[in-house]
């Protein structure tokens, strides 16, 4: 089964929650980073040398980095669909996560840690 190693709030880890989502994929979440630790045991070191989240294991392949786990998870469970077969719609999705990527997503990430802080009073 499909292990996704992170936490479920993580502005990383959400990209890859939200693939497996919208492949319908069964999948085990190891939560992981922050609160939760396991970063810099030698277990997890197998996985990402790097001990960042996120980070999957699919079987006996570990991959590691969101947008690299995208395009594989897109092109192994979404070939057609979320990995579009024709070359030039598969660069304008590749366009458009690097655009989220880098542009739409951390504005969304700065108000939920805002709020968040809000809420707690921080």
């Amino acid at each position: 089964m499909l292990e996704i190693w992170g936490r479920p709030y993580s502005s990383n880890v959400i990209p890859v929650l939200w693939t497996a989502g919208e492949l319908g994929l069964a999948y085990r979440l190891q939560l992981a980073g922050g609160r939760f630790g396991k970063l810099d045991t030698a277990a997890y070191a197998e996985i990402n040398p790097n001990r960042m989240i996120p980070a999957i294991r699919d079987g006996d392949f570990a991959l590691w980095e969101s947008l690299a786990i995208i395009r594989y998870l897109s092109d192994r469970y979404g070939a057609g669909t979320l990995s579009p077969s024709d070359p030039e719609a598969r660069a304008r999705a590749d366009q458009w996560m690097e655009w989220s990527a880098s542009r739409a997503f951390p504005p969304v990430i700065q108000l939920f840690f805002a709020k968040t802080c809000a809420m707690l009073g921080l």
